[in-house]
Formats: structure tokens, C-alpha cells, sequence
């Protein structure tokens, strides 16, 4: 079985959670002795069994094309919106300019579509007319580490402690900005932990203004995966009042780690894995404060399951990836 993986972007442009799942995927993949590695599109070297397509972009329709008329199984990981009234509204106005033909287009070429969860599978369906035999749930996954039995760790930095931690790239999209308002607000110590995302330089500049003068807020651009992984065991919580996501990377972490978990009251947020999660109007700084306030004075009443979570183990994500290619062949 040999499995060829093509990214929704390039990475020297944009890096996020879900770049890093795809990079996931790949490792447990290969531990497995599973020939996957990243299509090479210089290459002309066409021996190989499946394409996998991160991202449901249709960019990616004339790489399908040839792959279908070449006969090698087809299986797309999408990023898709829940069906709200915004996400309808933006779906005729994609059909009306033509990107939504074309995800259709690439749809129907599409030998299984991998989702995290069924959620989207209802926007599939209901949009691009995607049969439910060609969905198959893989949840994000997780690294082991968080699922070891906690170590000690003392605070991140001397004088910084009982803190939440907000990890992800700086953007208007994930709403830092009025996070940082509401931890003023409330007076509770808050690290972020991201880079920059191309092109909101300026929301990250007015985000740096907002929290100089507080030493109870802390911006870490780089840290490593063991730094990161120090961070979140300090932490009394995690928080992320995003406008949207998918099925937020940070979240799995909280429950995984039992910490209290707050996220922005919106559709994504509504999963099995964040049940218990303290749900915040992200466009209000006094409901996210609200939210800050709760996960420090009661903190098992917001933390999410831990049955649940197990699923994003990364073994019984791989077992799931390995059924759904070998049905193919």
C-alpha cells in the first residue's frame, strides 16, 4: 500500500493545526511500515495506490483529475463550515462565482472523504451532495504525551502562576485581541503561545500594544513542543473564544490533560469531546471574562470528559486511517 499526501497550501505560507495533523498522520503512518510520504509533483514516478488531499479546495481538482483517469483511490481530509445561516449564505455566493461547482466537481471524484466528526458530514451532504458511504469520522489526533500520567512541573516562569494558556497563531479569526481585554478585565494571568498568521500583522501589533504593560499576560511566538507541552501541564486551564473552528486541536488537549476548557459559543464548539466546556460570546469581552473567572473558581465543573478523548489516541486514529485505505484497495 502506497499512499501519496498533497497539502491544501504551501507551508512556507501557512502553517497551522491542521498542517501539523497532516505531518501526524504521516509519522504514525510510516511507524506502521506503511509506504506514505508527500507527493512529489516534479516526480514522474506514478507508482503508488492512493492520493491523499488535505484540504477541500479546488485547487486541488485538476491533481484529482489525472489521479481518477489514472485509476488511484481518491481520499480528501476537508476543512468545512458547520451548517449555519453564515456559512449558507457564503455557499451561494461560492456557488455564484464558481468555487462551489468546483468542489462538487472534485466531490464526485472523491473515493472516501475523511471528517472529524458527523457535523460535517452534514454540510457535506447537504452542499456539495456527498453520499454518506463516502464519509468515514477520524477525529484529530493527539500526541501520546498528553495522555501520560502528569509529571511535576513548578510554575513556567518565576512570578507566573495559576495561569490559562490560549495556544494557536495570532489572528482576528481566534480572537486574542478580546481575550486579552477580558484577562485585563478580570485580573487573571494569561500565556499565549503562537506565531504571527500571514497577512494579520496588524491585528498582532494592536495585540502586542494591548498586553506590554501587563506582566500578567505573556506572548510566547516560539516555543518548542516540550516548552509547550511544560506550559499546558502549568496551566489551570485552557482558553480559546475563536469566531471558528473545526474541531480545535487546543480543546482535545485540555480534555486529554483534564483541564478546564472555555471556547467561543459557536457551532464547532458543540462536539462530545468539549461537553462540559464553558461556552463564551466571543464578540463580548464581559462574556469571555465571565468565562475566565469560571474556569479559575470552578474548575471541574468545566472540564471536559476524559472517556471520550481516547479516541484521539494516536494508535486508534492509525487503526481507523489503516481500515479506511485498505477498503480502497
Amino acid at each position: 500500500m502506497k499512499i501519496r499526501f498533497v497539502p491544501a497550501q504551501p507551508h512556507c505560507f501557512a502553517y497551522g493545526g491542521f498542517d501539523i495533523q497532516m505531518h501526524r498522520t504521516l509519522e504514525v503512518l510510516r511507524a506502521r511500515g506503511v509506504n506514505a510520504c508527500p507527493l512529489d509533483f516534479w516526480s514522474r514516478d506514478g507508482d503508488f495506490d492512493i492520493i491523499h488531499f488535505w484540504g477541500f479546495d479546488a485547487t486541488h481538482l485538476l491533481a484529482a483529475q489525472f489521479a481518477h483517469r489514472y485509476g488511484k483511490r481518491i481520499v480528501l481530509t476537508p476543512l468545512v463550515q458547520y451548517l449555519t445561516f453564515g456559512a449558507r449564505m457564503r455557499y451561494v455566493v461560492s456557488l455564484l462565482e464558481g468555487a462551489a461547482r468546483d468542489r462538487i466537481s472534485l466531490g464526485r471524484l472523491v473515493n472516501r472523504f475523511l471528517i472529524v466528526n458527523e457535523l460535517q458530514g452534514d454540510t457535506l451532504r447537504a452542499f456539495y451532495g456527498v453520499p454518506q458511504s463516502k464519509l468515514d469520522v477520524i477525529p484529530t489526533m493527539l500526541d501520546d504525551h498528553f495522555f501520560d500520567a502528569e509529571p511535576r512541573f513548578e510554575s513556567l516562569t518565576d512570578g507566573f502562576a495559576q495561569f490559562l494558556i490560549c495556544a494557536g497563531n495570532i489572528c482576528a479569526r481566534k480572537n486574542q485581541h478580546r481575550l486579552a481585554e477580558a484577562a485585563i478585565t478580570a485580573g487573571i494571568p494569561v500565556l499565549f503561545a503562537g506565531n504571527i498568521m500571514g497577512g494579520e500583522e496588524d491585528y498582532a501589533e494592536a495585540f502586542a500594544r494591548l498586553i506590554a504593560p501587563y506582566s500578567f499576560l505573556r506572548w510566547n511566538k516560539w516555543m518548542t513542543g516540550s516548552e509547550l507541552q511544560r506550559a499546558y501541564r502549568a496551566a489551570v486551564g485552557v482558553v480559546l473564544p475563536s469566531f471558528e473552528e473545526q474541531q480545535p486541536t487546543v480543546g482535545l488537549e485540555a480534555a486529554a490533560l483534564g483541564k478546564p476548557l472555555m471556547l467561543g459559543n459557536k457551532a464547532y464548539a458543540t462536539q462530545k469531546f468539549y461537553r462540559n466546556a464553558y461556552l463564551a460570546k466571543p464578540s463580548s469581552v464581559h462574556h469571555i471574562a465571565a468565562g475566565l473567572k469560571a474556569l479559575v473558581n470552578d474548575p471541574a465543573r468545566y472540564t471536559p470528559p476524559c472517556d471520550v478523548i481516547q479516541e484521539c489516541r494516536a494508535d486508534r486514529v492509525a487503526d481507523k486511517l489503516a481500515a479506511v485505505y485498505t477498503s480502497l484497495l
